[in-house]
């Protein structure tokens, strides 16, 4: 059995120890100390990293009473090693478990919803809750997150008899069992956890919920604690300063100038496709015959053949019919400003394979017969 020096001291970053066993896996060694500081994969959290003499840990599992690591090179059985813990990763993980620990007891504590979901990489946390959380209520969550770090509130771990596991109220996704862990956040949260955590909830530096979604019938929360936080926000400061140099704005004029911008974008793309629609209307070869006028071409999007058949019976009273022929598929437009458009889609339809409904007068839609085909039907 490994003994857990985590448990009982989250902050050591080296100690020494012997060297139990070594497995060869091929490409990685599996390394069991008689005692470790190396945090395991376990309860959602990712393994601590780090080095035995010069071989790297590149993770840390839980096999039964033991502890494996897993090294990308051998050590020597029986031998006494030093290990060292890569520390920076280890307590920035301690900042956001125990941030997570103080967002869950605020949500039980606010609004009565249970922890039952919980990942923590290096990158950030995500937490699900079995209720519906809104904005309003995670910018309260947020605030008294952070005020319980403010208040820099004591963090201890202790182990329970089974008589006070029964006794106590605490948070668990796991029954109860002997040597039950409880990790307590005076007046904020008691739950039963493996994690090492910082002492004092000062030491968390900052909570933020940088996002939060629908999840499960729940919901799902994205955090940063710590020096994650401090990371997000340094991402988000450089962007946000991108952003306003791009708009020659500041923090003060920043929503009014992308507005703006938002407003002259649309517009100009309403212009320019007016002017696109134009072009293609006067690009057409139009060939009139008693009841029709019409165009087979090329290149054009929908939005231009129904322009073109609308620019076409402003002034006839003749059904329009524009095709565009591509390899993919001919699309056509077809309109009157009478019921010769119902008529004369109902012999398109008769004669050739089309695709398309009709309604007031207009028609959109595609013909599967090749170019030839069409062409023979229009010009009758």
């Amino acid at each position: 059995m490994t003994e857990k020096i985590y448990e009982t001291n989250s902050y050591v970053k080296e100690f020494t120890a012997k060297v139990i066993s070594v497995e060869n896996n091929e490409k990685t060694y599996s390394v069991v100390l008689d005692r470790t500081a190396f945090f395991p994969e376990e309860g959602g959290q990712t393994s601590d990293t780090g080095f035995i003499e010069n071989a790297e840990v590149i993770s840390v599992k839980l096999n039964g009473e033991d502890i494996i690591h897993i090294t990308a090179s051998p050590v020597k059985a029986g031998s006494e090693v030093n290990c060292k813990i890569n520390f920076t990763e280890r307590f920035s993980k301690m900042q956001n478990h125990t941030g997570e620990h103080i967002v869950s007891g605020v949500i039980k504590k606010e609004f009565g919803f249970n922890n039952v979901g919980f990942h923590l990489n290096n990158e950030c946390v995500t937490l699900d809750v079995d209720g519906v959380l809104n904005e309003k209520d995670i910018a309260l969550i947020e605030e008294k997150s952070n005020s319980a770090v403010y208040e820099n509130k004591k963090i201890t771990a202790r182990y329970l008899t089974t008589f006070e596991q029964e006794s106590l109220d605490f948070r668990s996704k796991i029954s109860l069992r002997e040597n039950l862990r409880l990790v307590e956040i005076d007046g904020v949260d008691l739950c039963a956890c493996c994690a090492p955590h910082v002492s004092f909830t000062g030491e968390v530096g900052m909570i933020k919920i940088a996002d939060f979604s629908s999840h499960r019938g729940g919901t799902r929360l994205t955090i940063y604690c710590g020096e994650l936080a401090r990371r997000h926000y340094q991402k988000t400061y450089d962007l946000l300063s991108l952003v306003m140099q791009s708009f020659s704005a500041n923090y003060n004029n920043l929503t009014e100038k992308i507005t703006a911008t938002k407003e002259e974008t649309v517009k100009l793309k309403a212009e320019l496709n007016r002017a696109k629609c134009e072009n293609g209307f006067l690009s057409l070869s139009l060939v009139e015959k008693e009841n029709v006028i019409y165009a087979i071409t090329e290149n054009l999007t929908p939005d231009i053949l129904r322009y073109s058949v609308n620019k076409i019976i402003e002034k006839t009273d003749k059904v329009a019919v524009i095709v565009n022929v591509s390899e993919n598929a001919n699309m056509f437009a077809l309109g009157a400003t009478s019921e010769k458009a119902k008529e004369y889609f109902e012999k398109l339809k008769t004669a050739l394979k089309v695709k398309g409904g009709f309604n007031s007068n207009f028609s959109q839609g595609k013909i599967e017969n090749n170019k030839q085909e069409i062409l023979e039907f229009l010009s009758r």
